[in-house]
This record gives C-alpha cells, sequence and structure tokens, in this order.
C-alpha cells in the first residue's frame, strides 16, 4: 500500500500492445464498481482516451502517471492527488493501465513505474495464435524481471483472446505448472468471441462518449465475474468482496490540493467532443498558480466565458470542422481579446484551431479561428510520435535569458501548410526528442497567440505553466479584471 495513496494498487500490464489491457481494465473496474468498492484508475504514459475512458466508468478523474515526463517527484506528487478524497470519498483501490509491453519505453516502462511505487502487476498474455507456448512467453516475462527489475512482482495472470473452449484448456494446462512453480495465480481465460469491442481511429480508440452507447458496465461487470477469479484478487490484496456502494458526483478533473488565497487571473479552458485532450490534472496545477478556471464548448457555446487567458488542448477538431466553422462569435471573442494581449494556447488540436483553416484527408477545408497566419492539412500518415523535450524560444512574449525547458508528447497526423502570411511570427519550441537530438523548432508565436503540435505534461511543464499565468494576471491589471 503507498503511503501517498493510502489504498491497495495494481498495474495491469500487456505482454505487447493491443494484449487488451484497456478492455481488462475497463471489465475489472465495472465488476468492482458493482460490488461497491470505488475504484481510482490511472494510465501509466501520455494517453488520453484510455484515460478518457477510466474517468467515465470510475467517476473519477484519471492520472497519468510518467516517470519520464515528470520525474519521479511529480509521480508522486500525482499520485497524492489520487488518493485525496473526492466527494469525501477515498478510494479503496488504485487500478493503473499500462502502456504497450511491460518492459517496454526503456527508463519510462510500466515496469520501471511499478518499481517507482512498490505496484504489484498483473500480466495480461495475449493467446493469440498459441497453446503451449503461452508458458514460454510468461517463462520469459517472469525470468527476464527476476534478472533486471528485481523489485517487480507479479500478483496474477490474465491471459487474454482465449478462442475456443479446447484452446482454454491447452492454455491452463500449459501455464498451470509454471504459475505454481513461480508461485503467480492465473487469475482468469478471457475468452474473444464474447469480448466487448473497442474502435479505434488514427489517434487511437474513439471517444468514450460514442462508445457509451453500445459498452454496458453492467454487461462489461458480468464478463469480468465469469471468467475472473475476483475474490481470489481482493483477496491477495486485503480488500473487502463487497461493500455498500456509494453515489458520486462525475469528475474528470481533480480538485486543487491546496486553495491559494487569491485568485489573481481567469483562464477559459476548451472542453468539448473537439477538445478533450486535457490532462487531468492541467485545472488543479493552474489553480494552485492562483488561476480560476471556467471551461466552455467552441462548438456549443455562443460566446466566450469572461477570463484572461485560454487554453484549447488537443482533440479531435478535424472531426468537428463543420460545427467550429460555424461559430464564429466565438471567434469573435478571442479575436478581441487577443488584440488587448490577452495569451492564448493551443496544443495539437487546440494548435490546428488557431489556424486560418483545416483541409482534411479528403481534401475539404474549414475555417479555423484565424488567430495565426497558417494553415494545416490532416493526412492519412501519422506526421510525428514520441516524447520531447522543449525549450522555450526567446520572443518579445517570453523573454529572459533563463531556459525554460518542458517535457511531453507529440502524436499528430496534422503538418503546416503554405506561406505564412505575416512575418512578425515566432517559433514557440526548440523540440529535442527522449535521447537529448535536436529536431527542429515547433509553433508559432504571433502577437499573444501561441500553439505548437506539443502535448505539455502539467507535472513537466510547470515553469511554463506559471509564465502561461503571469501573462493572464498582466492582461487582468491592465483590464481591472481582478
Amino acid at each position: 500500500m503507498s503511503p501517498s495513496l493510502n489504498a491497495p494498487a495494481v498495474l495491469l500490464a500487456g505482454n505487447a500492445s493491443h494484449a487488451g489491457k484497456t478492455t481488462t481494465c475497463l471489465a475489472l473496474t465495472s465488476a468492482l464498481l458493482a460490488r461497491g468498492l470505488v475504484v481510482r484508475c490511472a494510465k501509466s504514459g501520455p494517453d488520453y482516451i484510455d484515460a478518457r475512458y477510466h474517468a467515465v466508468f470510475t467517476a473519477a478523474p484519471c492520472a497519468n502517471l510518467d516517470v519520464w515526463m515528470g520525474s519521479e517527484r511529480a509521480v508522486m506528487r500525482t499520485l497524492g492527488r489520487i488518493g485525496d478524497p473526492i466527494d469525501g470519498v477515498r478510494p479503496d483501490i488504485l487500478l493503473i493501465e499500462g502502456a504497450m509491453g511491460l518492459f517496454d519505453g526503456d527508463n519510462a516502462s510500466s515496469a520501471k513505474l511499478a518499481c517507482l511505487l512498490d505496484f504489484p502487476v498483473i500480466l495480461l498474455l495475449d493467446a493469440t495464435g498459441c497453446a503451449e507456448s503461452i508458458a514460454a512467453l510468461a517463462l520469459g516475462f517472469f525470468s527476464y524481471a527476476e534478472q533486471h527489475y528485481k523489485k517487480l512482482v507479479f500478483k496474477g495472470v490474465i491471459v487474454t483472446k482465449v478462442g475456443t473452449e479446447r484452446h482454454a484448456e491447452l492454455l491452463k494446462k500449459t501455464l498451470d505448472p509454471l504459475c505454481r512453480e513461480w508461485n503467480i495465480p492465473i487469475l482468469g481465460l478471457l475468452p474473444k468471441s464474447s469480448a466487448p469491442k473497442l474502435f479505434s481511429r488514427h489517434l487511437g480508440l474513439v471517444s468514450v462518449e460514442e462508445t457509451r452507447q453500445y459498452l454496458d458496465a453492467k454487461k462489461l461487470a458480468q464478463w469480468c465475474e465469469q471468467h475472473i477469479n475476483i475474490d481470489k484478487f481482493l483477496r491477495s490484496l486485503d480488500i473487502p468482496l463487497q461493500k455498500k456502494p456509494r453515489k458520486c458526483e462525475p469528475h474528470l478533473f481533480f480538485p486543487p490540493r491546496k486553495q491559494p488565497k487569491h485568485l489573481s487571473c481567469t483562464i477559459a479552458i476548451a472542453s468539448d467532443s473537439a477538445f478533450s485532450f486535457a490532462y487531468a490534472d492541467l485545472p488543479a496545477l493552474l489553480e494552485e498558480l492562483s488561476a480560476r478556471i471556467v471551461f466552455f464548448s467552441p462548438i456549443k457555446n455562443s460566446r466566450l466565458p469572461a477570463c484572461d487567458g485560454v487554453i484549447f488542448p488537443g482533440g479531435y477538431p478535424e472531426l468537428e470542422t463543420n460545427a467550429l466553422a460555424a461559430n464564429r462569435t466565438i471567434v469573435d471573442d478571442l479575436r478581441r481579446i487577443s488584440e488587448k494581449g490577452a495569451p492564448i494556447y493551443g496544443e495539437c488540436g487546440g494548435f490546428m484551431y488557431l489556424m486560418k483553416s483545416c483541409t482534411r484527408p479528403d481534401g475539404q477545408s474549414y475555417p479555423m479561428s484565424g488567430l495565426l497566419p497558417c494553415s494545416c492539412i490532416v493526412g492519412t500518415k501519422r506526421a510525428a510520435l514520441g516524447y520531447r523535450e522543449a525549450r522555450l524560444c526567446p520572443t518579445a512574449l517570453f523573454p529572459g535569458k533563463k531556459t525554460i525547458r518542458v517535457r511531453g508528447h507529440e502524436f499528430h497526423y496534422g503538418r503546416m501548410s503554405g506561406e505564412f502570411t505575416e512575418s512578425a511570427w515566432s517559433p514557440l519550441w526548440r523540440l529535442y526528442d527522449k535521447d537529448n537530438r535536436l529536431l527542429g523548432y515547433d509553433g508559432v508565436v504571433f502577437g499573444s497567440v501561441f500553439g505548437s503540435w506539443l502535448h505539455v505534461f502539467p507535472e513537466g511543464g510547470r515553469p511554463f505553466f506559471k509564465k502561461f499565468i503571469r501573462l493572464a494576471q498582466t492582461y487582468a491589471a491592465m483590464s481591472n479584471r481582478h
């Protein structure tokens, strides 16, 4: 049990990507919730869509835990947020969904995270195309962990994507002796035929809002209870098998851990189906830096709320081009405050929205806000993927000799297109990959509007967000708003 969390935690890790981690985590979450337990979830690595699924299912924020983007200290700080009560209720258990395979990602791997936090692992083994060979796969993981990750503890094995009943018998017969030898129980075998379907598009799974119409939590819980020995799992963690359910209001974002004495500015954050890629701790971090947070929808709201700065997170604006292009009153409001010096920042999909236009893969072009003097083309081939360290470029908006460094990640299909129509712009970042290789410049600063393809990790970008708050405070003081 982590002292920062005050609840047992388990990391669900696969032998590789697409081993069924998200499906299994959602199913286990649904089953535990049906038993009355308070479940919180977290995601290893920089993933928004899986995290939103977990947040919607648990009605609680889903944190992203990433050692490379946020440092060990930042992981501990985020873990403290997860353990804090929400509506007076603390978690009974934390389920962490791993990324890729257990050991993938070097010092950002799920294995390293589990060792850092002393969290046991449930290993998910994809049985597609194998039977007796499943034992060799399991033995390889057990042995490799023993040699290279001595602190790693396996709490159990779940086999996924099992075919026929005969297939299940072969798998169990082969795994049983090995798991007994290593004292690692087989917790379940999940059949492929009855598994819930999760559909994907270019940036990952389709949104949970689209999926909830056919992904039923009750059926997920029943499927999990039928194929996973949940009693054995809970007993191994000393968690009650059943509790009286408690109703909580749904929360997508963490509350601040410390309320500042004075809120010096108001930040509006876009949040809807076009801009849903925001980390669960970003609003809390901004509040702790003395900002009041308001949310708005550039799709549904006709006016921008009164504010001193605006943030457009990433998302799928290319899927909402008609609605975004039609809402010109929001654009008028944005243009009005930007001309007065209010900071407006966009990440990835939010960066696309700040541009003049967005051309989709079908060749159709749609007007965006036009606050930045460039356009975007969304292609069918990935433009960038990976961890990034970025250094803020000195500009009139961001003066100073001290280098501001942030960490985050890129994953997008969009590219800037055409010639810039103005000369008074500057790049936002000098960009490096995880191995400190220079990739070039990224992003645009134009007046008080700026953005880039980079998703900045909140705990890996505190200095940058402090700069953003200072810009908003300056605007608030000029406008006599606070």
